[in-house]
């Protein structure tokens, strides 16, 4: 797929089949997918949990309005990791700037991106209850984001996107 065609695809999924469980290689290459993407110094301060035994447990956590993710199986979490580098630290704290959310963010971004390129359907879950979540971890990491990920219903169909138009939110200088 080229890569117009990858983010005309790419979508929250809202509705899970639960009887097709994603095949562990196609998990790896989306995982691999999130370690490729750049970091600051190659630091990549972050740790990937990928829960699929208890993938109930994390369902539970979720917010009310995210209900479509009791039918999901697997999800991917991204928790923030100590920086190993200290010049990453340094920068970090001479300009109030936490690299960890920017990496993150752009490994999510590779690993949506790849999972979709494999027709395998993502949500990223921006509310959740972290003590719930810590408490299945086992870790008080702070989390950045929960991922849900799984084969979409038959048929389910692929939303128009809708965005701002370039005039309201980028600005040429």
């Amino acid at each position: 797929m080229d890569f117009k065609e990858l983010i005309a695809v790419r979508q929250s999924c809202r509705s899970y089949d639960p009887s097709r469980p994603v095949e562990d290689e196609k998990l790896l290459a989306c995982i691999e997918a999130a370690k490729a993407a750049p970091s600051a110094v190659n630091d990549q301060p972050y740790d990937i949990w990928v829960v699929r035994e208890k993938a109930s447990a994390v369902s539970e956590a979720k917010a009310s309005f995210n209900k479509f993710t009791d039918e999901c199986r697997l999800f991917v979490i991204f928790t923030d990791a100590p920086y190993g580098h200290p010049m990453v630290a340094d920068a970090a704290s001479r300009m109030d700037i936490d690299f960890r959310t920017q990496d993150i963010g752009e490994s999510i971004a590779y690993f949506t991106l790849q999972a979709a390129d494999l027709g395998i359907s993502t949500c990223i879950l921006g509310s959740f209850d972290a003590e719930k979540i810590h408490s299945l971890l086992g870790t008080d990491a702070r989390i950045q984001t929960v991922i849900a990920v799984g084969y979409s219903t038959e048929g389910y169909p692929v939303r128009e996107k809708k965005r701002k138009p370039v005039s309201e939110n980028v600005h040429f200088l």
